[in-house]
């Protein structure tokens, strides 16, 4: 027998965005049958079968009415807390919950805190940018009040779930499994293989100046394998190894590729049409693993690039017979504007992202360990893309301008904690960890410790 659904009124102030939170929610997240309607109403009201109700706060949607994208939307410190969760947007004059014969009423606005972290909206309304154009976690509102280490919006939906079933304890929910989800950029496939000989010089130069005998003493020897052919004595590639242990642990590894490289200061050394690349294609795709898109430096800003490496890299696969349902990828240094960047990928015909994350520490910067559906609040549309957050990248914990947790018992606790999270919302632990970096014994074995936690 079909379950009743849940009625949902929302307020007209910021229609699209309510709509929007409420599908993702209710629809994508709990998966429970839903109607939704809009009245001119001051809250969100929730209603079934049978006189209970629950009455929700909603804040955030009538301050961002009437000053869209304007600073005075931005949370307002300090943040309310519910037993232990800081809930960004909240009526203080009312009582976080309270239960009378009608049903809950919640001073809290649970939907409109789950938008400002999935939408990313403090990032279309501050300006703070770091060298490399990107917004920093230092700015964050997670970072600055202590919870980037917390998927509050997967959070909220649990406090959600806990009123809906208090109220109506048939309703049943979707059911999840828990993900770990390594993913590698291939920044650097090979060390040794495209160095231009004039930069193999120079990097000569600067070890033999510089006193590194053990560093001359590899380039030279393992370069010149490398350059006569012997593929397997390059240091960068970790390919089959990643391979390997992901299948050994019955993991899907997701492996991104740039499509071209129009900047010589930080793209790529390769084409993705080398034989050498398109065997490690081969090698990927041929083992049940995924091939995805890298877009290069410039490209976050750039619709048109964004599109022209998009089809280089699929006219490329296309020639090794690589059919995939879904295509997704990460931008290079995790380089994201929004909503730009999110456009970018719709035009280019891609179905989910997995950038962001932030360069300058691990965490949640979109609040959830779910994936979900962008949305543009600029054009104030949802989007087809979805977003696969990236929870923790190897350098953001272990390299000293970042975190500087090294490669010990702190940065392994780090990203357990991390894992720990995912895995108790059944959501998606997002781990990037750069093949070139595994030569490193002590960062294969974290990165071991760390599939294995």
């Amino acid at each position: 027998m079909a379950m009743a659904p849940l009625q949902i009124e929302l307020p007209t102030a910021c229609a699209r965005e309510a709509a929007y939170i409420v599908d993702v929610l209710f629809g994508d997240f709990l998966g429970v049958p839903f109607v939704r309607r809009h009245i001119d109403r001051p809250d969100i009201r929730i209603s079934r079968e049978g006189p209970r109700e629950l009455v929700l706060d909603a804040s955030f949607f009538h301050a961002a009415e009437a000053a869209w994208l304007g600073p005075a939307t931005l949370p307002r410190g300090p943040l309310v807390q519910f037993e232990g969760l800081p809930v960004l947007f909240a009526d203080p004059s009312r009582a976080a919950i309270a239960r009378g014969p009608e049903g809950l009423t919640l001073g809290l606005d649970l939907l409109g805190s789950s938008f400002f972290m999935l939408a990313r909206y403090e990032e279309a309304v501050l300006p703070d940018r770091d060298v490399h154009g990107r917004f920093p976690a230092r700015a964050a509102l997670a970072y600055r009040e202590g919870f980037l280490d917390r998927p509050v919006v997967n959070e909220y939906l649990e406090l959600l779930w806990r009123c809906l079933q208090e109220l109506w304890p048939d309703l049943a929910r979707r059911e999840r499994a828990f993900r770990t989800l390594p993913s590698h950029d291939m920044d650097a496939p090979y060390r040794y293989l495209f160095l231009p000989p004039w930069r193999f010089v120079d990097h000569s130069l600067r070890d033999l100046v510089k006193g590194r005998l053990r560093d001359l003493t590899e380039r030279l020897t393992l370069g010149t394998r490398v350059k006569l052919g012997q593929l397997a004595a390059d240091p960068f590639n970790t390919v089959a190894f990643l391979l390997d242990e992901s299948d050994r642990r019955g993991l899907t590894s997701a492996f991104y590729f740039f499509g071209d490289r129009p900047d010589p200061a930080y793209d790529c050394l390769y084409e993705i049409e080398d034989p050498r690349i398109l065997a490690l294609i081969d090698q990927i795709y041929g083992r049940g693993h995924e091939v995805g898109l890298h877009p290069s430096y410039t490209t976050y800003l750039d619709p048109d690039r964004t599109t022209t490496e998009f089809l280089r890299l699929r006219r490329a696969c296309a020639g090794r017979g690589v059919e995939q349902a879904r295509w997704g990828g990460r931008q290079h240094f995790l380089r994201w504007s929004t909503p730009q960047t999110m456009r970018n990928w719709v035009a280019a015909g891609l179905d989910y992202d997995s950038t962001l994350g932030f360069a300058d520490a691990a965490g949640f910067r979109a609040g959830t360990c779910y994936e979900y559906p962008l949305y543009d609040v600029q054009a104030r549309e949802a989007l087809t893309l979805r977003e696969r957050p990236l929870i923790a990248m190897e350098c953001s914990v272990i390299d000293a301008v970042y975190m500087g947790l090294g490669t010990g018992d702190a940065a392994l606790a780090c990203l357990t904690q991390l894992k720990n999270q995912c895995r108790r919302y059944q959501g998606d632990f997002t781990l990037l960890w750069h093949n070139s970096r595994l030569y490193d014994p002590a960062e294969r074995a974290l990165y071991l410790a760390t599939l294995d936690a």
